[in-house]
Formats: structure tokens, C-alpha cells, sequence
């Protein structure tokens, strides 16, 4: 009885302080809301929050475009939905900075190819419009990152992070972007940062992964860095245990810095759920003696050590199996790809120099 009557009471209270609210604090709570919600992947729940944003005041620019957002957000393909109300939002308010922002998020997902020329535009108008808009500033250098333009994309992303240094993706966008930069410490770093802000399982589960992805790029002597990089691999993995991208990361991080038989386990993981592990695969049964196997997995794996085809973590433990089966001219063509696709990183050069020798 005294838990309903505290309940109803606090319930009371809530609707009376949201009823003291203006319209436009209720919009901006709601944005607090869904962004929490996309966080703990309730996309639903976003969507939801999204909406009843479109209810409180269906002609504000700042609901139509937080319904945008959370539909962009979502992983049930709402992209064509989430670029119409972000479009309506432009047409209720052209000045409105959140509108620019779900617009330019959108557009990338709406057009084939994807016009990140236009994307961009749209993302620097937001920021423009809102130089404290820290999303905006963060979207724009991850545009930046996939239109290929990396060098540019780490003033808008350090920004985002200037202006809310408290909140744990504009830190995981940041590692993003010095990573494909090939600015591998402060990458790790960043992501570390990101870590140690993540609130939910979904954050915390992202930033593990890219803190061992990145130390595995970077190739530490030590041997610290190197056990929080398995360490959080490992966490990856338990806060999301499907995943390819987790277990490949975990596999290549065992791999590199803790012992094959492990990484031989997360990488046939990595692979029964879909990703193409099978060079690290080679290379971890290598190391183990498994040579006829090893050998077998490399020639049944050709199509993705192709250039069209080859990620550099393929590339690399692909190099260093045929390499170590006595194969230095296919290991020679594989290290020549990665010098001229990725020459700045650290296993480019490893791979390169231990070829020369």
C-alpha cells in the first residue's frame, strides 16, 4: 500500500512538473530521452519518444527532426522514412540546425551513390547555424571519414568533444576518425576515454571493440596496453556474444597478443556467424603446426585476399600465412596492396619490411 501511494504520488508530481514546462524544454527533453534510449539500443522506444515529440507540437522543426533521428537510428530500415521527416522538419523551420543535422544524416542512406558532397553541406549548415550543436559537429567528421576525407574530419570531431566532453560517442567517434588517420595512440586513447563514459551494455560494448581494434593497429610493445586491449576484446564479446565484428576483434587480439588456440576459437566463431576470418584463421592454425589445414583454409578463402576484396586485417594475417608456408611471391603480392591501400600503418610497414629482408 505505502509503495502505491509513493508511486502515485511520484507520478503526480511528474505530470505536474512537465506540465510547468514550455513546449520547447518538453522537446528538449524528449531529445535527451531518445538519444538515452538509442544508447541502450531501444530503438523502438526512441521511435516512440520520436513521435510523441510530432504530438506535443507537429509544427516544430526540433520534433520532426528528432523523429528523424531516431528513425535513422533504427535498424529496421527506416531510412526513407527518417529523410521524409527530416525534410519536413527543412520546411517548417529552413533555419532550424537539428533539421540540417537529421537531413544530412539521412542523405547518405537515400541516395546511391551515397552523396556525402551534399551530406556534408547539410552537416557544416547545422553546425553554422548551432556552433554549440555538438552532434552536428560529430556527424560531420564521421561524413568526412566515409567520404574519404579523414584529415579533415578530426577538427569537427576534437569539436564535438570540446563541446560535450562528458558524453561517451563523440569520444568513439573521435578514436573512429585518428584511427582511419592512422593517429593510432591518441586513437586509443579516445576510444579508452569512450569506455570509461559508456553508461549502457550497447556503449560499453562498442568502445571495447574499438579500444582492441585499435591497439591491435597500433602493435604496442607494451605489454599493459596489450592486456587491455585482450581484455576488452574479451568484454566485447561477453556483452555481445554473436557478433562477428566482436569476435573477429577478439580473434585477431588473442591472435596478436595472446595465443592461438584462443583466437583459433573466436576467429571458427567470427566465421559460423558470417564474417570472412578465414586468413587470421590460416594463420592461427599455423602457429599451432596445423600447416595441411592452414593451407586448405587460404586456398578456400582466395576471393578474400583479392584487392577488390581484402580489409587489412585480411591482408595481413593473409601476408604472414602464406609467408610462413614458404609462399614469399603470393606474400610479396599481398604486402604490395597494402602499401599502396594503406601505407601509413603499422602492419603495412611490419609486412613490408619483414618481405624486404
Amino acid at each position: 500500500m505505502m509503495r502505491t501511494v509513493m508511486v502515485v504520488c511520484l507520478l503526480t508530481l511528474a505530470a505536474v512538473a512537465s506540465a510547468q514546462l514550455s513546449i520547447d524544454e518538453r522537446l528538449e527533453m524528449l531529445w535527451e530521452r531518445a538519444t538515452r534510449q538509442t544508447d541502450f539500443a531501444l530503438y523502438d522506444d526512441a521511435v516512440a519518444s520520436g513521435k510523441l515529440a510530432t504530438q506535443i507540437d507537429p509544427q516544430s522543426a526540433s520534433a520532426w527532426a528528432l523523429l528523424a533521428y531516431t528513425q535513422w537510428m533504427s535498424p529496421a530500415g527506416l531510412e526513407p522514412e527518417a529523410n521524409a521527416s527530416a525534410e519536413y522538419a527543412l520546411a517548417l523551420d529552413p533555419d532550424s540546425a537539428l533539421a540540417h543535422y537529421a537531413h544530412g544524416l539521412c542523405i547518405p542512406y537515400v541516395t546511391d551513390p551515397p552523396d556525402y558532397g551534399a551530406a556534408i553541406a547539410e552537416l557544416q549548415e547545422a553546425a553554422r547555424l548551432d556552433p554549440d550543436l555538438a552532434r552536428a559537429w560529430s556527424y560531420l567528421g564521421m561524413t568526412l571519414v566515409d567520404s574519404g576525407d579523414a584529415p579533415g574530419a578530426i577538427e569537427p570531431l576534437r569539436r564535438a568533444v570540446e563541446i560535450n566532453p562528458d558524453y561517451w560517442e563523440w569520444h568513439l567517434n573521435l578514436g573512429y576518425g585518428l584511427d582511419v588517420d592512422w593517429q593510432l595512440e591518441e586513437a586509443v586513447a579516445a576510444s579508452r576515454r569512450a569506455v570509461e563514459l559508456a553508461y549502457s551494455p550497447f556503449s560499453e560494448e562498442l568502445a571495447r571493440n574499438n579500444v582492441a581494434w585499435e591497439t591491435c593497429l597500433l602493435m604496442p610493445e607494451d605489454a599493459d596496453l596489450r592486456e587491455q586491449a585482450l581484455a576488452s576484446a574479451r568484454r566485447a564479446v561477453e556483452l555481445l556474444p554473436n557478433d562477428w565484428q566482436n569476435l573477429d576483434t577478439l580473434g585477431g587480439t588473442e591472435l596478436l597478443f595472446g595465443t592461438p588456440e584462443a583466437a583459433e576459437v573466436a576467429l571458427r566463431a567470427a566465421i559460423a556467424n558470417g564474417n570472412n576470418s578465414f586468413p587470421a584463421l590460416a594463420y592461427a592454425l599455423l602457429l599451432q603446426g596445423q600447416d595441411a589445414e592452414a593451407r586448405e583454409v587460404l586456398h578456400g578463402a582466395a576471393d578474400v585476399l583479392t584487392p577488390a576484396n581484402a580489409e587489412i586485417q585480411h591482408a595481413y594475417f593473409g601476408a604472414l600465412a602464406w609467408e610462413t608456408l614458404g609462399e614469399p611471391e603470393i606474400a610479396r603480392r599481398i604486402a604490395r596492396h597494402m602499401v599502396n591501400t594503406w601505407p601509413d600503418a603499422p602492419w603495412t610497414k611490419q609486412v613490408a619490411a619483414d618481405l624486404a629482408e
